[in-house]
């Protein structure tokens, strides 16, 4: 198979959108009587397939570690609520890495050792 010689566009004008999920507390809001969630976390699949990599931050955007599987952090934090929500991804590069290297990749970046 060869390799497909492409030259990506400007990736700063690219946008995605995919899902999050925040995870926090219920607090009841006097004014309106309703349960308001309070994030304290947030996390989102990094890598798919066979052996996914999770990674989890706080509502305030500090990288906390990976996990294997969403279940894992669901073990970690049972007491948190999750809601899925959309963000809005930015490209930076158009790199064709094999799920491995990604991993490898994210491991440096964020200074954690992943999952095996």
């Amino acid at each position: 198979m060869s390799d497909i010689q492409f030259q990506p566009p400007n990736l700063g004008d690219v946008i995605a959108y995919r899902g999050v999920y925040v995870l926090g507390t219920t607090k009841l809001n006097p004014e309106t009587g309703k349960n308001k969630l309070v994030a304290s976390h947030y996390c989102s699949c990094l890598v798919f397939g066979k052996t996914p990599l999770w990674a989890v931050w706080t509502a305030a955007g500090k990288f906390l570690r990976f996990y294997g599987f969403k279940s894992d952090i669901a073990v970690a934090y049972p007491k948190l609520v999750w809601r899925r929500r959309m963000a809005e991804w930015s490209l930076l590069a158009v790199n064709d890495l094999k799920p491995r290297a990604r991993r490898m990749v994210l491991q440096d970046r964020f200074k954690s050792k992943v999952p095996s």
